[in-house]
């Protein structure tokens, strides 16, 4: 991931202060929070004021990430309008640390959905190299309605996953992580089929279990087939390709 600092200087001579300051930078909490929810930019990012110029600074999954290109249509319609009112000038500080790999395969034969709370930069993941794609990538397939948004249920996840590792509330949460028929199994598992119907590959939903001895001779807790692997892909132990799930 690279860390990016944006600057929007603006075009007119029109003072900024203390009292105007928050509508003035209104349109550009906008554009950022667009290319958060379109999963260009990553988590937490922030805006600041300084020598009448404002800043922005965030976390890129890739280096052209906020290219007009992986945009949607409404987000470059509002930088158009910004770059109306201010001149921006875009510097890469450099790559971040502790960053996660991105998948480099020229086309993915399968995927997963899957995130934790340590592992929250896309929740898609191809299924041949096992790293993420970003999710912006997959910003032209149309959820239907009913489908809970892919980054939101990401959020709803993530929550719910770090609320049973401090111990909060542990049987509803690992329910909700484990059992297929959870609300948020459900939301998940949609996903994947809205992105297999339009994509026309396999796309598994990640369902958590403890993977111990009486674990691991479990059946499909959906079709109840055997799905033990005979060999791992990666740390996955399960895979039932009829119900599209697959598991530690």
């Amino acid at each position: 991931m690279y860390y990016i600092k944006m600057t929007f200087t603006p075009q007119s001579e029109a003072e900024i202060t203390e009292e105007n300051v928050e509508d003035e930078s209104y349109n550009l909490w906008g554009y950022l929070g667009d290319l958060r929810c379109n999963g260009q930019i990553y988590k937490d990012f922030t805006i600041i004021y300084n020598d009448k110029t404002f800043q922005a600074f965030f976390l890129t999954p890739e280096l052209d990430s906020i290219d007009e290109k992986n945009c949607r249509s409404y987000t470059n319609e509002k930088l158009a309008k910004i770059k109306n009112e201010y001149t921006i000038t875009t510097e890469i500080l450099g790559k971040n640390i502790v960053t996660e790999k991105f998948c480099t395969c020229a086309e993915s034969s399968w995927y997963i959905l899957y995130t934790c709370q340590s592992y929250a930069v896309s929740p898609i993941v191809c299924g041949d190299c096992l790293y993420m794609i970003p999710a912006y990538k997959f910003s032209h397939v149309q959820l239907p309605k009913a489908c809970q948004p892919t980054l939101g249920w990401q959020a709803d996840y993530d929550l719910i996953d770090q609320l049973w590792r401090y111990s909060s509330f542990d049987r509803f949460t690992y329910r909700q992580m484990s059992n297929p028929e959870s609300q948020l199994s459900k939301s998940g598992r949609e996903i994947c089929a809205a992105y297999e119907h339009a994509l026309n590959k396999p796309f598994y939903y990640f369902l958590y279990h403890f993977s111990d001895s009486k674990k691991s001779r479990e059946q499909c807790p959906i079709c109840k087939s055997d799905w033990a692997l005979e060999e791992n892909i990666g740390n996955m132990a399960f895979k039932c390709d009829k119900c599209r799930i697959i598991s530690c």
